[in-house]
């Protein structure tokens, strides 16, 4: 990911904004934006305490309405993650 300091990797970049609320003990859910950039920008939503239940109800409405959308990285493989197929 491209920062004024310089390029990081998406992980270590991904990591600055969840970190905080791990250390919080609240739930939040990161969800991809419906845009055409790669990596595509995300949404973070950050619940109360106890309040996974309605982050995924708010998550699944966002999807539904087209808000979000979950595709596969670049050069990803077709298999599950992003991973090559197994042979059958």
């Amino acid at each position: 990911v491209p920062t004024e300091a310089g390029p990081v990797p998406y992980r270590t970049a991904f990591a600055w904004f969840t970190a905080l609320v791990n250390h919080g003990s609240v739930p939040a859910i990161a969800l991809p934006l419906a845009l055409p950039e790669s990596p595509p920008p995300s949404l973070q939503l950050i619940g109360p305490r106890w309040g996974e239940e309605l982050l995924l109800g708010v998550g699944l409405a966002l999807e539904e309405a087209g808000v979000v959308a979950f595709r596969a990285p670049p050069g990803a493989g077709p298999g599950p993650f992003g991973l090559p197929s197994s042979p059958a």
